[in-house]
């Protein structure tokens, strides 16, 4: 009898571990469901497809009447992080970085972008696409509390692909990605998003066009980028105060490399975070800015299949510079005053009419 109630008991423990493994299968497949379910709505455009390609092997059934949920298919799923973990590691993340305050006021303004596009078009229900996001998904934790449907983040500073399960079941994504060779197909999503991109970006042609090929009819684009190369501090060095401050402005447009280094060698801090010769390359050889003005930008705006419904310039004020280095500098660029205090644009593009 003793050996028998062993027996019992050592297979009531089996059983009650099974059933743990099996309750929390049950709710993997739930989370999992509930994130398929959100984007077996978008199946007929071709989400389906291009996530497919990308990896998520669990999307098995593209073109089918249904969705293959099978539990073989969805075992090889991509994990997903809710958002409210994902929130809290930005929240760490931040916190343990030497320049915190900085990064704080990144997520701000990102928050802020997301928050105006919200205002101009309702997301809720939306396909984001986000061009040049950040790495940190700061723009897409504040989509996916807008309740876009499905955000999808891409840029080629983005090391590792997130995939990001939202409250109401909505979905976000960070993938690296080349903004002027986008792997989507034709019309799927409705807004496209890009803040802090347009400057550095080296075909903007390419990627205007990509924009318009992705986005549905009736959809829109919201674009703002500064500073561009002909402003004040287009050299970008605004990032490092301390040595920013150093330039003159517009000298970036004015001075060739060899009058730049001769000028900063005395004056450059010791503890700059980075040297002379790499701030000299990164002003007039780097790939990290294009180097394009503003009236290219406006010519390739006006060539864009993209239709503009409202642009602001985003401007400098005027009279915080020398009337006569304006002038100056306006004589040997060929710029007038107002396109050199002209820091960037903000514009909402659509593809044909808006809905």
């Amino acid at each position: 009898l003793e050996g028998e109630v062993d027996r019992w008991l050592g297979e009531s423990e089996r059983l009650q571990e099974e059933y743990g493994k099996a309750e929390r299968e049950r709710n993997d497949l739930q989370l999992e469901l509930k994130s398929l379910k959100v984007l077996q709505e978008t199946r007929g455009n071709g989400v389906f497809r291009f996530l497919g390609k990308l990896g998520f092997k669990h999307v098995r059934e593209i073109n089918g009447p249904g969705v293959d949920c099978s539990r073989s298919v969805l075992r090889s799923k991509v994990k997903g992080k809710p958002l409210v973990s994902f929130k809290k590691g930005i929240d760490s993340f931040n916190e343990s970085q030497l320049n915190k305050e900085n990064l704080d006021s990144i997520r701000a303004f990102n928050h802020n972008m997301v928050d105006q596009l919200n205002d101009i078009l309702p997301l809720t229900g939306c396909l984001l696409l986000d061009i040049g996001a950040s790495p940190h998904g700061y723009a897409m934790e504040r989509a996916l509390e807008q309740n876009v449907n499905l955000y999808i983040g891409i840029g080629l500073d983005i090391a590792m692909q997130e995939y990001v399960l939202g409250k109401r079941d909505n979905v976000g994504m960070l993938l690296n990605m080349d903004a002027t060779s986008l792997k989507f197909p034709d019309a799927i999503f409705d807004v496209v998003f890009s803040i802090s991109v347009f400057e550095h970006v080296s075909d903007v042609s390419s990627v205007l066009a990509e924009m318009y090929r992705v986005l549905k009819p009736g959809g829109c684009a919201l674009i703002s980028f500064e500073p561009v190369w002909n402003c004040s501090y287009g050299h970008h060095l605004h990032h490092f105060p301390s040595c920013s401050g150093l330039i003159p402005p517009w000298a970036h447009l004015t001075w060739a490399p060899e009058k730049m280094r001769e000028h900063l060698f005395d004056r450059w801090p010791k503890d700059a975070p980075l040297s002379v010769e790499e701030a000299v390359a990164w002003i007039y050889f780097g790939n990290s800015i294009n180097r394009v003005n503003i009236r290219e930008f406006e010519e390739l705006i006006d060539k864009s299949p993209l239709k503009v419904s409202w642009k602001v310039d985003l401007r400098e004020d005027k009279k915080s510079f020398d009337p006569l280095t304006i002038e100056q500098t306006s004589v040997e660029t060929g710029l007038t005053a107002d396109e050199l205090t002209t820091k960037g644009l903000s514009l909402l593009m659509s593809k044909g009419s808006m809905k």
